[in-house]
């Protein structure tokens, strides 16, 4: 999305830990997910639904290490609750010397809407005990808050980026996962207690 944040010295395919995007990470793993569900000649969904529970304290620890690193903050804002992050220059006594600007710390955001929607789609996954329904609900939820926080992110992404294709992304998504949400759960009610169907 961004290929300037890479500079000469790194390229989108090296190992180095810096520059990527959650969704190539997202994508590779469901590749890796399907292959391997494919060639064990499991089901997907079950599998799917088992996926959430190590990608909600995964992501959750992503967000809080951004926090503390100071990275993939916010715009500015005004609010009682906005976190300035040191701008990096120490002086001798090593002590900041440059106040920095207090931003909204989109991090916590998520970190905070994604662990408050885990426990709500578990329930609903319980109440209805379709397979798939957790990855989908959680699927549709997780967008959601991604959109609700995106305006309040401080992206290095071109406009296009951050005004349109993450937008379209995200209502996509929301749309594909609520869809197949409705569809698991007008299933018949035999088709659950089958694990073959």
């Amino acid at each position: 999305m961004n290929p300037d944040a890479y500079g000469a010295a790194r390229h989108w395919y090296s190992l180095r830990m810096a520059g990527l995007s959650l969704y190539g990470g997202i994508a590779g793993a469901a590749v890796v997910l399907a292959v391997t569900a494919r060639l064990l000649r499991i089901r997907l969904l079950p599998v799917l639904d088992a996926a959430v529970f190590p990608f909600v304290p995964a992501f959750c620890i992503a967000r809080l290490g951004c926090f503390l690193n100071g990275c993939c903050g916010g715009i500015r804002t005004a609010m009682p609750w906005g976190v300035a992050f040191p701008s990096g220059r120490i002086d001798l006594v090593g002590l900041l010397s440059l106040e920095a600007p207090k931003v909204h710390p989109t991090q916590l955001y998520e970190l905070a809407l994604t662990a408050a929607g885990f426990p709500l789609c578990r329930r609903l996954a319980r109440k209805h005990p379709v397979p798939g329904l957790l990855f989908f609900s959680f699927s549709a939820w997780f967008h959601a808050l991604r959109l609700l926080v995106l305006p309040l992110r401080a992206l290095p992404y071109p406009a296009w980026v951050t005004k349109a294709a993450y937008p379209v992304l995200y209502v996509l998504c929301i749309f594909l996962a609520g869809s197949a949400c409705r569809a698991l759960l007008k299933k018949p009610a035999d088709a659950v207690s089958n694990p073959t169907v």
